[in-house]
C-alpha cells in the first residue's frame, strides 16, 4: 500500500464467485444446491439481511452450523443500522478504538497495547502520535513484527490490516 494511502479508508470490494460457491458449499453440507439458495433467500429477507456476498464471507455457509447459529449471522446493512442507532447514545463510543482502549484498560480489561496512532490533526494520547507519512513509514519499518493496524475511528474492520512480514525480511 503506497504511504499516501494509510490515511485514507476505503470499504473493500468483495467480490463472490457465486455459482461455485454455492455448488461447493453444497457438496461440503452434502445438501443440494437449492438447499444452499434457499437458504440464502430465507436470511436475505429475514431480519438478518444477509447479501449473498454476507452468507460466504461472514461463514453462514461452513459446514457443522445449525439453524439456529445461521440464524444468528447479521448482515451488513443490520450491523451499519444498528451503528448509526447505537452512535448517537453512546457518542460515538465504540467507533473510537483510542477512548475504547482507556475505558477497558482503566477498567482492569486486559487488551492489545496501542503502540502509536496516525492522526491528521491535533491529537493527544499516551502512545506514539504519526502525523505525516514518512512518520508512519519509519513506525512500519522499526515496529517488531507481527503487530496489528485498524482506524481510529471506524467499525467493521474496514481499514484493519494484519502486518505478518516486510518485503526483503
Amino acid at each position: 500500500m503506497p504511504v499516501s494511502e494509510i490515511f485514507k479508508t476505503r470499504v473493500p470490494k468483495r467480490p463472490v464467485a457465486v455459482v461455485g460457491a454455492i455448488a461447493a458449499a453444497a457438496a461440503a453440507r452434502n445438501v443440494s444446491s437449492t438447499t444452499i439458495g434457499a437458504e440464502i433467500l430465507r436470511l436475505g429477507t429475514g431480519r438478518q439481511r444477509l447479501s449473498l456476498e454476507d452468507y460466504f464471507l461472514y461463514g453462514a455457509h461452513v459446514p457443522g452450523k445449525t439453524k439456529v447459529e445461521r440464524d444468528e449471522f447479521l448482515g451488513d446493512t443490520v450491523m451499519l443500522a444498528m451503528n448509526k442507532v447505537l452512535t448517537p447514545l453512546l457518542g460515538g463510543f465504540f467507533g473510537n478504538k483510542l477512548l475504547v482502549d482507556q475505558v477497558l484498560t482503566r477498567s482492569g480489561v486486559a487488551v492489545a497495547g496501542t503502540r502509536a496512532v496516525a492522526a491528521v490533526g491535533r491529537l493527544h494520547s499516551a502512545c506514539e502520535v504519526l502525523r505525516s507519512p514518512p512518520e508512519i513509514m519509519a513506525f512500519l519499518i522499526r515496529t517488531p513484527l507481527p503487530f496489528f493496524g485498524k482506524p481510529c475511528n471506524g467499525t467493521r474492520s474496514i481499514g484493519a490490516v494484519s502486518v505478518v512480514g516486510r518485503d526483503g525480511e
